[in-house]
């Protein structure tokens, strides 16, 4: 059972008062969340998270098993196998099973456009074009406000807010088209290189773990699922990490960062993949063009301990502690003081070494 975990935020960059998270990573479980499907109708069928449509009919429907309140949101995302086809996926009232007539749906269109549907009604023709590359979606927050997106970028905002409990609905018109669909969970997994592996520590407040993939440059991470709403020039991100290895090997870091891994901005504190350094690392990064990183050694020697790391971000510098004595100071190369940032774990391998884990049992973050 995992601990209690919070998280309160808004729009930090313009909001004080809800802008601070913190979590305890026992007993959690991070993943990019397949719907799963139930309450499928006239010719839907289900594989994990790929709905299946077989015979061309608008009765056909089928719903996810997790419900949400509007008081605390949702995000659901998907790709569709055909644009010249015709699909609906969104937000419906839980109750309500009828058909393509849910509250807040993202029409596929098959001319290969979006229009935006609401009770069956169309309430916008977009003109937005989707294909099969697109990842498309609706999101509801935890004020009841409903978007809908294209590859992250939102497009449509509805005139109507949420309230009620709801699930997510799917409805395919075409014989022979699916649908893929998650639900975007506040942590989620990335793999920029190689495939890694992620889960629980065996072991008393273990914590969670990362491991990249064991050969080539290989990259995993535990992210914030792209929302980032830490300030870089304004942030402190205070976490409690360990690796299996220490010295050379493998890397092993955690911080903030806009993307989830060693590339844009970040600042991150940890292991550094360097036989001859001893010594944790505070690395920071500017994604200006061209982008410019700083690796600045710290007191501290590594060893397989957690450690409480802390870094305080500001339009100047990156200050970072360790178990609450200073350790280093960047003061080039530091992150964007208006670039928003997300929570962030990642393990490396550059093929000097496969065998590092990277464990998380704690991260707070706050605006200052």
């Amino acid at each position: 059972m995992a601990f209690p975990s919070v998280y309160e935020m808004t729009n930090p960059l313009t909001t004080v008062r809800k802008q601070h998270f913190w979590e305890y990573f026992s007993g959690v479980t991070i993943i990019s969340n397949g719907v799963e499907w139930q309450n499928m109708t006239d010719g839907q069928s289900a594989s994990g998270n790929r709905l299946t449509k077989s015979g061309t009919n608008w009765t056909a429907d089928a719903t996810g098993t997790r419900t949400f309140s509007s008081s605390v949101g949702a995000e659901v995302e998907f790709t569709v196998s055909q644009n010249t086809s015709d699909s609906f996926c969104g937000f419906d009232i839980s109750t309500n099973t009828d058909s393509y007539n849910m509250d807040y749906a993202l029409y596929c269109g098959g001319g290969g456009t979006i229009n935006i549907y609401a009770n069956g009604s169309q309430v916008s023709a977009t003109g937005v074009s989707y294909t099969t590359a697109d990842r498309l979606g609706v999101k509801m927050n935890s004020s009841g406000t409903v978007t809908f997106l294209k590859n992250g970028a939102v497009f449509y905002t509805s005139s109507t807010t949420a309230s009620g409990t709801y699930r997510v609905n799917a409805v395919i018109y075409t014989s022979g088209v699916s649908l893929t669909v998650n639900m975007n969970s506040r942590w989620a997994t990335i793999n920029p290189t190689g495939t890694g592996t992620f889960g629980m520590v065996d072991d008393v407040d273990g914590g969670f773990s990362v491991q990249s993939a064991t050969s080539g440059y290989a990259k995993s991470a535990i992210y914030f699922d792209n929302k980032r709403q830490f300030k870089g020039g304004g942030s402190v991100c205070i976490g409690s990490m360990k690796n299996s290895v220490a010295g050379g090997g493998a890397y092993g870091y955690m911080g903030l960062s806009t993307v989830g891994y060693d590339t844009g901005d970040f600042a991150y504190m940890g292991k550094p993949d360097n036989a001859n350094n001893t010594k944790f690392v505070l690395a920071t990064s500017s994604g200006s063009s061209p982008e410019t990183t700083a690796n600045a050694s710290t007191t501290v020697t590594q060893d397989t301990s957690f450690h409480t790391f802390k870094m305080v971000l500001s339009a100047s510098n990156v200050v970072g502690t360790i178990d609450g004595v200073l350790a280093s100071t960047n003061s080039t190369s530091i992150p964007t003081e208006t670039e928003k940032l997300q929570p962030t774990v990642l393990n490396m391998n550059n093929n000097s070494g496969s065998g590092n884990v990277t464990s998380i049992k704690y991260m707070e973050c706050y605006n200052t």
